[in-house]
């Protein structure tokens, strides 16, 4: 059936609840996925940026971080934090250093699981079974061969279960990054900022997602 043109702009409430019904009916499981995980993500970089607001003293007015850091990509805002716990500590001649709990979480969510948040983001998603597949222009999940790509190389894939288990890493670190930004909260920088009873717990190998990436 052809594309049929809509006025997306003046439909009514009603009707754009059917359309969003339609489209969930098509793919339920990764629209849920992909919401879950990017809204955990979401609460993990907020984490980061109150942590980052707290050693700054930046406690009584968050609205100018806010237009600082507007648009920041995230490895910027994680460089900002590791270099603010090193240097607030040096400054008061103490050895500012971050602990392995903290620093092993920060490298696998930058290395790891940021570059898949890239993919939910700048990829064609297609549902297939219990896998979400990135598309892109050099790997789709066509019917038959093409010319435009001879190699037909399948594109990545995350399973639900493996997005399922980084959603809920994602949930677990929020909580530990809010009891971390709660032990900076208008106090002397530490010797070392660490996660001593972290939830979050880091696999024994990296997953199968991540090593491609």
């Amino acid at each position: 059936m052809p594309y049929q043109p809509v006025d997306c702009w003046n439909l009514t409430p009603e009707e754009l609840t059917q359309r969003r019904l339609k489209e969930v009916r098509v793919a339920p499981d990764m629209y849920q996925v992909v919401g879950m995980f990017m809204r955990w993500f979401g609460e993990v970089e907020l984490q980061i940026d109150r942590n980052t607001m707290h050693i700054l003293k930046m406690t009584d007015n968050f609205e100018p971080y806010g237009f600082m850091t507007y648009r920041t990509q995230f490895n910027q805002k994680w460089e900002m934090l590791r270099r603010v716990m090193i240097e607030t500590a040096q400054q008061k001649e103490k050895k500012g250093r971050i602990g392995p709990n903290l620093t092993g979480r920060l490298n696998f969510l930058s290395t790891r699981i940021n570059p898949l948040r890239t993919n939910f983001a700048h990829k064609v998603l297609s549902s297939k079974g219990n896998r979400i597949y990135f598309c892109h222009t050099g790997a789709m999940l066509d019917p038959k061969p093409i010319a435009e790509r001879p190699s037909q190389a399948e594109p990545k894939h995350i399973t639900l279960d493996e997005a399922m288990q980084v959603i809920l890493w994602l949930e677990a670190f929020m909580y530990d990054l809010s009891e971390l930004a709660d032990g900076t909260w208008k106090k002397p920088p530490p010797q070392t900022y660490e996660i001593d009873r972290p939830r979050s717990y880091l696999p024994a190998v990296s997953p199968r997602w991540a090593l491609d990436d």
